[in-house]
């Protein structure tokens, strides 16, 4: 017999990983009543604990360059998670693309119209986390608020002393 609780814990450590196919073996091997369950309860925001998608688990280690988030989520996606689900804290899968520094899951989950503006963790959106110039440029071209903490002065410094001229001169080119 197997322990649903142990399967559960393995497949959702699977997807924190980004591996899909330790993703995928898990889940063959449960097979049919047992398979992983394609949900957690989630109680690591100040709205109390929620029910999210384990896609929501995505974590890219770091420095992983073997990291599969994208390819992850669009299978458990063709699974039934949402992709535009929120975790308990407010985060999206766009927050953890971002955080992530993956562009192409960054394009995939715009061009499945995540609200590239939605606030996640401390009330900022995805933009705040970009330690990227192209996936900064991406969501400033999006339409990502990027004036919502502070009018974006702190923004702005950011891209300064990361010496982003392409989203510097869009800045000059968009002020709000």
């Amino acid at each position: 017999m197997i322990d649903k609780h142990k399967v559960d814990g393995a497949f959702r450590d699977a997807i924190r990983g980004g591996r899909l196919a330790s993703v995928q073996k898990i889940w063959s091997l449960a097979g049919g009543d047992d398979r992983p369950s394609l949900w957690f309860e989630d109680d690591a925001g100040k709205n109390g604990r929620r029910r999210v998608p384990v896609s929501l688990l995505l974590s890219r280690p770091y420095r992983d360059m073997h990291w599969e988030g994208l390819q992850t989520a669009q299978w458990l996606a063709s699974r039934g998670c949402d992709l535009k689900a929120r975790a308990a804290n407010g985060d999206t899968l766009l927050h953890k693309a971002v955080h992530a520094g993956d562009l192409a899951f960054v394009r995939y989950l715009l061009a499945e119209a995540l609200d590239v503006s939605a606030l996640g963790e401390y009330g900022l959106p995805a933009l705040s986390s970009a330690q990227d110039e192209g996936i900064a440029l991406l969501l400033l071209q999006a339409g990502s608020d990027w004036q919502s903490d502070d009018g974006g002065a702190r923004f702005k410094r950011y891209a300064q002393i990361q010496h982003w001229g392409r989203v510097l001169a869009w800045l000059a080119q968009h002020p709000k």
